[in-house]
């Protein structure tokens, strides 16, 4: 700065990378998830085959992530028959979790994915991790924050995302730097000085950055 050099902070901001603590070793249970899948059969630590009441299919929003208990596990492909679901290429104990015995009858959720898992916004996380960043941000007295990554929350609307950066503002203290992000809409107009537009139209997004 006293060099008159400006600093910036790009950041995929509401995405939580595999690696990072409300992951493993237990993944946090404000995660977001879609729920239903029931264990059709009991699996021990180091069983491939997982059989599940109903297809899992990776979509918007949604990786190949399952969550039983505290175990994550990841998988490749299903198939499904009877109106129950094979997985394929199962990894059990999955980003460092501890693979354990799961009984026939078990809860079983998907996890939402967007360059890395989601926060539930029907819980507190993306308040808590809104302060995180903005802790970031102000232990590098940074100039400038892009909010990349931040469509992912579109999924829950766009006040979803203003949320996000709300909680930022609400927690960091320096008030003059410039925000950015990847989506744009009515609620996170006075939110951003410089802006993407996002057009969804079915599962394709577009994004024109305005410099």
């Amino acid at each position: 700065h006293a060099q008159g050099i400006k600093v910036g902070l790009h950041t995929m901001s509401a995405s939580i990378p595999i690696q990072d603590a409300y992951i493993s070793p237990t993944p946090d249970p404000r995660l977001a998830a879609l729920t239903g899948w029931i264990l059709q059969e009991e699996v021990n630590a180091s069983t491939a085959n997982i059989l599940l009441n109903m297809v899992v299919n990776p979509g918007w929003g949604l990786g190949s992530t399952l969550r039983i208990g505290d175990e994550l596990i990841t998988f490749s492909g299903s198939s499904a028959a009877s109106n129950v679901s094979t997985l394929s290429g199962v990894v059990r104990g999955a980003y460092n979790t501890t693979a354990v015995q799961h009984w026939r009858g078990e809860r079983v959720s998907h996890l939402r994915e967007m360059f890395g898992f989601l926060p539930d916004p029907a819980t507190n996380l993306m308040e808590e991790m809104g302060a995180n960043l903005a802790e970031v941000v102000d232990s590098t007295d940074c100039d400038y924050v892009y909010f990349d990554g931040i469509e992912g929350l579109s999924i829950w609307g766009i006040q979803t995302m203003a949320r996000l950066h709300r909680a930022v503002w609400n927690s960091v203290k320096r008030k003059d730097i410039i925000v950015q992000s990847s989506g744009n809409g009515g609620e996170l107009w006075h939110l951003n000085n410089q802006e993407d537009t996002i057009y969804i139209g079915g599962s394709t997004f577009v994004v024109a950055e305005i410099i």
